[in-house]
């Protein structure tokens, strides 16, 4: 039972990012200008940026999932997850109380998300221990 609880909780953490990060190197163009707004140091240009940001969340959503490289893969994901929120979230310059409530719940779910990710690789570094 615990090996079919840990599959589908790998699955549930790991296939919404392979998703989002495909949708981000299928269509990178409309997001890059949010990441040139957002003010965040890049080595590179902001469509690039996003290129990256979503093929990592493909490859560490495909780590997860599959459990080939969770611990990595999790890591991964959740490293990715900060510069995305602050770009993609920034709910303290929004003027719209709506809006403002809005973007800090997306945050807010990023957050849990990242949670998760970390709950992921810190189990399946103490399962690999044993």
């Amino acid at each position: 039972m615990r090996r079919l609880l840990t599959a589908l909780a790998r699955l549930a953490v790991g296939v919404p990012f392979i998703v989002l990060g495909s949708n981000l190197v299928r269509r990178p163009d409309p997001l890059a200008p949010v990441v040139e707004r957002s003010g965040l140091p890049l080595p590179v240009d902001a469509r690039t940026a996003v290129l990256v940001n979503g093929a990592a969340m493909m490859a560490g959503g495909a780590a997860v999932a599959t459990g080939l490289a969770p611990r990595v893969g999790a890591l991964t994901v959740a490293a990715m997850l900060g510069p995305t929120t602050y770009a993609g979230h920034p709910f303290w310059k929004r003027e719209d109380p709506v809006k403002r409530m809005i973007a800090r719940n997306e945050l807010l779910k990023n957050v849990a998300l990242a949670g998760g990710l970390i709950a992921v690789a810190a189990l399946e570094h103490r399962a690999s221990r044993r």
